[in-house]
């Protein structure tokens, strides 16, 4: 049963306090659900109640599927240039029920640009886009992001199971979901049974991840990404080199 299955459910049941109390987990703060919620403690359910929240209720959750989130900072991307069929390959993984796919490749091949610009053209897909780039350990870049962990209350607890905190957190939000991990790099500290095993025993029912990384992982789907065709590349060099003389023939010998 979905989410909105069991909104409507609690609605026929008249189990008003059970349908508030899942849409505001699901659905957020929305200035008409709040009012008909005043309504509902202030003991005013007319007759037309029921009807009120069953016309609403399908508009809120339409509204949180086209309403894209990102629960994280985001770079939009800028001159993008080729890779559509890496793009559109990227996309069949994903939506075939590949739940963790790696783009892999050269340091500068363009593996970032590619996932940017597939969270950023597939935005209206999702419900809640994440987007991390590991800087030190893959642990330590999710506890140590502050807008995914602000509404996280940690005490003295250590970087693993504050980790595992956050990744129940995760698992929680429903809908259809994306997380980025770019330029992920294997530590000692972060064995795969810790870490990616989250990730390949696919414990994110509602995520699906997509890595970049110069690393081959085993038992990941993963695109390959090679160097930009000759032709894509003088494109680019030309976006960002608008206003410059240049000898076409160096530039292809380059």
């Amino acid at each position: 049963m979905t989410i909105l299955q069991k909104a409507l459910a609690y609605i026929d049941e008249a189990n008003y306090a059970g349908y508030f109390a899942l849409m505001n987990k699901n659905i957020g703060k929305n200035n008409q659900l709040a009012t008909l919620q005043k309504e509902f403690i202030a003991g005013k359910t007319d007759a037309d109640f029921a009807d009120k929240l069953k016309v609403l209720t399908p508009l809120l959750f339409e509204t949180l599927r086209t309403a894209h989130t990102f629960l994280t900072d985001f770079i939009k991307p800028m001159d993008f240039v080729g890779r559509q069929d890496e793009l559109e390959r990227l996309h069949a993984h994903l939506e075939a029920g590949k739940k963790s796919v790696i783009v892999n490749g050269l340091g500068g091949v363009g593996k970032t640009t590619l996932a940017r610009q597939y969270a950023w053209q597939h935005k209206e897909n999702y419900h809640h886009i994440i987007w991390l780039e590991q800087q030190n350990t893959l642990i330590s870049t999710f506890v140590m992001n502050e807008r995914l962990n602000e509404k996280m209350y940690f005490t003295n607890e250590d970087e693993q199971t504050r980790f595992m905190r956050l990744m129940r957190s995760l698992e929680e939000i429903e809908g259809k979901n994306l997380l980025v991990i770019d330029n992920y790099e294997h530590t000692e500290t972060d064995t795969p049974a810790d870490v990616l095993a989250q990730f390949q025993k696919v414990q994110l029912a509602h995520w699906s991840v997509l890595f970049t990384s110069r690393e081959e992982v085993r038992n990941f789907e993963f695109i390959n990404l090679e160097t930009l065709s000759k032709k894509e590349a003088i494109k680019l060099f030309k976006l960002h080199s608008p206003t410059k003389a240049f000898d076409e023939t160096i530039l292809e010998q380059i």
